[in-house]
């Protein structure tokens, strides 16, 4: 995953990273050839990245204005709470969340797992959730988007199985 915003991703101010591997620890640069929107592929699906080494900038005052107005949005249109985020990457020229809101799927609940009803793409935890839970939400809100719309949704979270 490369986690981001719309204004960019964590990976365009990463400089390298520390990989925990079968083999043991390794240390990658980065380049912009490793990652891509909600993507990378410096970090295999059997390892975990263990730190980071981040650069930024000094921002003046106009760019922290706006800064601060996207995280109010960000509060005001996402929920607050146990999650693990975006659950699906946006499909080219549309919203996951849209997606599945369209479905009916908003407050949808599968043990103590539940799709948000502020935001379609966020399975928040309420109630000790199970790691089944919420994979049954994720296949249900597949499978629902691809019967009505022929979309078939990306997870941006990465699905780790016991």
């Amino acid at each position: 995953m490369n986690a981001g915003t719309v204004n960019g991703s964590i990976c365009q101010f990463t400089e390298a990273v520390t990989l925990l591997t079968p083999e043991g620890a390794q240390t990658v640069s980065m380049e912009p050839a490793l990652y891509s929107y909600r993507s990378q592929t410096f970090c295999g699906k059997h390892e975990v990245i263990l730190d980071a080494i981040l650069a930024f900038t000094v921002s003046d005052v106009d760019e922290v204005a706006v800064y601060n107005h996207y995280i109010q949005r960000r509060r005001e249109t996402q929920p607050q709470g146990w999650c693990c985020g975006s659950v699906f990457k946006n499909p080219p020229d549309n919203h996951a969340g849209r997606l599945i809101e369209t479905c009916g799927l908003k407050g949808t609940r599968r043990g103590g797992a539940v799709i948000s009803e502020k935001h379609a793409n966020f399975i928040m935890n309420e109630d000790n959730a199970s790691f089944e839970d919420v994979l049954g939400l994720i296949q249900l809100v597949k499978d629902t988007v691809y019967a009505r719309f022929g979309i078939r949704l990306e997870e941006e979270v990465r699905i780790i199985r016991p």
